[in-house]
């Protein structure tokens, strides 16, 4: 099983796509507690900003295993 890394020492790696950047799917852990897979666009998760007041803030991640 991979380990939980801390978004404050260091987010997925993004490629280029589109003009933008992407990484791939990855298993967040939120500060409500709940886990959910989510991906970073352009250097922002995606769910968090679409549901940022009902699931908290993203704390940690790791690869799908």
């Amino acid at each position: 099983m991979n380990a939980w890394i801390d978004v404050k020492e260091r987010l997925p790696e993004e490629k280029p796509c589109d003009g933008g950047t992407v990484s791939e799917p990855v298993m967040v852990r939120y500060s409500s507690g709940e886990e959910r897979e989510d991906w970073l666009l352009n250097g922002q998760w995606v769910l968090y900003c679409e549901k940022s007041s009902t699931i908290g803030y993203p704390v940690a991640w790791r690869a799908i295993a």
